[in-house]
């Protein structure tokens, strides 16, 4: 019976040996009882599991802890591969809360960052873009314990009445191998 066995790292797995199959029978053959030769010794190995995965962490601040209609919010967001490789194609997705609107050319990325080229006082030509309730925005790869720093202005209108004001955002990206890798709200 094989199944997924789902580990974490420093878990340790062991594995025991108590029969294998002849080697006469065939990759897509179902062996018989006497195809497996019972071994009567004890074989087993321990695995130690390493997990080398990335892992995205979201961090996420407004300067004001309460706004009213009218005002405007900026915030910043972090978003930070904890893991031990790179974070391949990751996007933040941010859904505002209902009636905040994004000021257009306010997104800065690393605007602390003076050995990235950015120029703060200018805005990024990246900008959010529509994706359902997301605004998504494209931060490239992320390699091992590096922090992408997202700061934008939104404007608090009248429809915010009708919401709960929380704005959520997550990062998601992909491993080496394709798999998707998603951060927490």
């Amino acid at each position: 019976n094989d199944a997924i066995i789902q580990t974490l790292e420093g878990d340790t797995l062991t594995a025991t040996l108590n029969a294998c199959i002849a080697p006469s029978v065939g990759l897509n053959e179902q062996p018989s009882a006497s195809d497996l030769n019972k071994i009567d010794r004890d074989l087993s190995t321990t695995i130690v599991i390493n997990d080398t995965s990335p892992t995205l962490q979201v961090t996420k601040e407004g300067d004001v802890k309460t706004a009213e209609l009218g005002d405007y919010v900026n915030y910043t967001i972090k978003v930070k591969n904890n893991g031990k490789s790179t974070a391949y194609d990751v996007e933040l997705k941010d859904a505002l809360p209902r009636g905040f609107d994004m000021v257009s050319n306010s997104v800065r990325i690393d605007k602390n960052n003076t050995d990235n080229g950015v120029d703060i006082n200018q805005p990024q030509t990246t900008e959010f873009s529509a994706e359902g309730k997301y605004q998504v925005l494209n931060l490239g790869n992320l390699d091992a314990n590096e922090t992408k720093e997202i700061t934008y202005r939104v404007l608090v209108g009248a429809t915010a009445l009708g919401g709960d004001g929380i704005n959520r955002a997550i990062a998601v990206a992909h491993n080496e191998q394709g798999q998707s890798i998603v951060s927490r709200e």
